[in-house]
């Protein structure tokens, strides 16, 4: 049937027990030829759908027990995405990706005939294909330095891998689950060799930014620094986050970090004197009272335009709320001007993971502290300082092999002492 809504009328229809809703775009006035028109089109989509079942259900295999056992790939694809839905972070990347796959292999190809051959012919392909430059109105990036469009660039290895290898590996093993026959993949084969990309944020990083960086975004860039939050959680710091009495900030939580079926645990960092002396920075010396009623970073805005994201002028001189793009776009300038093409913001975070775990060398407290979901990723932190670590429990073991045995350690180099005799 179809009922008016919203001004429009909206088909509703149901199918083995699941209930199935679109809008139209004929107006729901009173008039009974257009509740027909609606009635009419709700019907046509209907048996559309079954028409689009029965097909779907041709292709099917199905066991004995009537449960199916192998489908199209366009069948399995919309499978897998209504089981994870809401459940992943960056979905539009992951749906172009699916897309890709089915245009590679065709919507009716049986998932039971993807081997490890047919993986190896789309990466093939992939690596064939170049990075899209494009702005968000679609236009080609621009080279300022010579004003045409900058030269398409091939996809990297890692991109082969994840929109491809890693896509295909978490589908078939997700699909086989569900008892479809998958064949066995030899994923060691279809993975491309990548190079690693090795950025860092060093302590002459650190001095270069202290005195070249632009000064009302420097109180944001130390606490991530100092904390090391991410990017999308530290610029949304909330003056209701901080508990001055616990001196504790809890950031709001990610979906991508929770588990399937489990809520994201809280990211609860312990405030120093230092995190709280830039945390103050943003309170108005004059008034007391902070610069933004609600988050904590601002900026000082240093041109009058009129804002059409937020709908508001903004005007030379005054304070605004500090945004992820805003302070992402500021970055990329500043290492412009400064020349750096080895370092990222998030290197930061990675460089407060190093610092912390060479203060400490409980793995749990950096786990912890960097709000990881488990130890295999705080475990990257810690391989920095896993030797001078490992030098320090090997100096006190012998220290103490040499109070059990009663003898002198050597410190010495007896190649340059050679008529020192060790007691």
């Amino acid at each position: 049937m179809a009922y008016a809504y919203k001004g429009f009328f909206r088909a509703e229809w149901e199918i083995e027990g699941k209930r199935h809703t679109r809008m139209t775009d004929i107006l729901a006035t009173g008039s009974k030829k257009n509740k027909d028109k609606a009635n009419a089109l709700q019907k046509q989509w209907r048996e559309e759908m079954l028409a689009e079942m029965r097909a779907a259900e041709a292709n099917r295999v199905r066991n004995p027990k009537g449960k199916i056992v192998d489908q199209t790939l366009d069948e399995a694809v919309a499978e897998y995405f209504e089981d994870h839905e809401g459940q992943w972070s960056g979905i539009k990347d992951i749906e172009a990706d699916f897309n890709r796959i089915v245009g590679y292999l065709g919507p009716t190809f049986m998932i039971s005939d993807i081997d490890t051959e047919t993986i190896i012919d789309m990466v093939n392909k992939r690596k064939k294909e170049f990075m899209t430059l494009r702005t968000k109105d679609g236009k080609p990036k621009i080279d300022k330095e010579t004003g045409k469009p900058k030269p398409r660039k091939l996809v990297s290895a890692r991109t082969v891998n994840i929109s491809v290898g890693e896509r295909m590996k978490w589908f078939l093993s997700h699909m086989e689950s569900k008892g479809r026959q998958i064949q066995p993949i030899r994923w060691e084969v279809v993975w491309v060799k990548e190079t690693p990309r090795h950025t860092e944020f060093s302590y002459e990083h650190e001095q270069l930014m202290l005195k070249t960086y632009r000064k009302d975004h420097l109180p944001a860039l130390c606490f991530a620094l100092a904390g090391g939050p991410r990017r999308e959680q530290f610029v949304d710091l909330r003056w209701d986050h901080i508990d001055w009495r616990k001196r504790t900030i809890t950031f709001k939580s990610l979906k991508k970090q929770a588990r399937k079926g489990q809520e994201p645990k809280p990211y609860v960092l312990a405030m120093t004197p230092s995190i709280e002396n830039l945390i103050l920075s943003q309170i108005d010396p004059e008034t007391k009272k902070p610069y933004n009623p609600e988050y904590v970073w601002t900026y000082i805005g240093k041109r009058t335009f009129w804002n059409n994201k937020t709908g508001q002028d903004h005007v030379t001189g005054e304070r605004y709320r500090l945004t992820y793009e805003g302070i992402g776009t500021e970055w990329a300038r500043w290492k412009k001007a400064q020349k750096l093409t080895n370092v990222r913001m998030h290197d930061m975070r990675h460089a407060a993971g190093g610092r912390l775990a060479e203060a400490c060398s409980d793995p749990l407290i950096v786990r912890d502290s960097m709000n990881h979901g488990d130890l295999g990723t705080t475990e990257r932190y810690m391989g920095s300082v896993r030797l001078e670590l490992m030098r320090q429990a090997q100096l006190a073991r012998e220290a103490l092999d040499a109070k059990r045995m009663q003898v002198e350690v050597p410190t010495e180099n007896p190649t340059q002492n050679p008529t020192r005799l060790w007691a």
